[in-house]
């Protein structure tokens, strides 16, 4: 059985609370929203939700949990603020859970420490910032504290989760980690089998991270609805889903983001396709990892990625030639 399913809503509640909007969400098959509350930018003077939109949401949505998001910045200042204003915005949502967002775009990392002295002599003092933002987080009243990041900045938050963990809290502990398999980064397609497509990706990133946080929190896979179209193999959204839960573990997963599967082009498709999703799902439980694949294997993925962009790039007769060699590479 699947435990939770979600997705993140970064529209604004100019456009969430119009009533075909919510009406959308509500045929969604999943059981949690994560609400957006601000960009990236250090505080929350960028903030869209104010405590009366959230009131609203809340009274509009009674039949999902809902868990605030903000980002959190490695700032004193932001820090301080996020103290300050968090405790509204939850009373008003009536929050289930408190998730900060936490990356080095959104100033969360070593470099971007302002305001907090090396107390420990350690040569960091991310550490001081992360006990600071703990504290904070674990005084909301909610039975809930979520972080999320991508892999490749999961080193900036493992300080946060330690701190977490250290302050002896009885919430629930989790890291939503964000395994966007899609189907091409910076205009370069992405191969299907590859170290970054939706087989191996969520499952090998996930695996990753339960090795490296602390005991007590729960990995949860963050994935992408965009760009989950592969030219060859179709849609990934089944398959990177079925990927993030080999191995056992929870069943937790959720989507970036709302707008897909709610307004932009092609959303109603894309959210019959999360229904075909959730019917996959409950009827296949994998539960052992998948063979990791052989190296014969990653280059046929790669040679068929480079016939991809050589046909992209208006070379058809090479990237012709490219396919036929991976066609006919021996199987096994």
């Amino acid at each position: 059985m699947i435990h939770d399913l979600g997705i993140w809503l970064d529209d604004p509640p100019s456009v969430v609370l119009r009533p075909r909007y919510l009406d959308t969400l509500r045929r969604l098959p999943v059981q949690h929203l994560a609400v957006m509350a601000d960009g990236p930018a250090p505080g929350l003077h960028d903030a869209r939700w104010t405590p009366q939109d959230l009131v609203r949401l809340r009274t509009e949505l009674r039949g999902h949990r809902l868990i605030l998001t903000a980002w959190a910045a490695a700032h004193a200042r932001s820090t301080a603020e996020l103290g300050r204003r968090l405790p509204a915005l939850v009373d008003a949502l009536e929050a289930d859970g408190m998730e900060v967002d936490v990356e080095p775009v959104g100033d969360w990392s070593e470099g971007d420490v302002r305001g907090f002295t090396d107390l420990d002599r350690d040569g960091s003092r991310l550490d001081e910032a992360s006990a600071a933002l703990a504290e904070v987080l674990v005084s909301l009243p909610v039975p809930e504290i979520e972080t999320t990041v991508f892999p490749g900045a999961l080193r900036h938050v493992l300080p946060l989760l330690e701190a977490l963990v250290a302050t002896g809290t009885e919430k629930d502990l989790r890291l939503w980690l964000q395994v966007y398999a899609v189907a091409s980064r910076d205009d370069e397609p992405i191969a299907w089998n590859g170290k970054l497509g939706p087989i191996r990706f969520p499952r090998e990133a996930l695996a990753d991270a339960r090795a490296r946080v602390p005991a007590g929190v729960e990995v949860c896979a963050g994935l992408a609805a965009y760009r989950t179209t592969w030219a060859e193999h179709g849609d990934s959204l089944t398959v990177a889903a079925q990927s993030a839960l080999v191995g056992g573990g929870p069943r937790r997963l959720r989507w970036w983001s709302g707008k897909w599967f709610t307004r932009l082009p092609g959303h109603e498709a894309r959210r019959a396709r999360l229904d075909q999703v959730v019917h996959a799902l409950e009827r296949d439980r994998p539960t052992a990892p998948a063979p990791a694949p052989t190296v014969l294997e990653e280059l046929v993925a790669e040679l068929e990625a480079t016939a991809t962009k050589a046909k992209a790039a208006g070379f058809p007769m090479l990237a012709g030639e490219i396919a036929r060699l991976a066609a006919v590479a021996p199987k096994g």
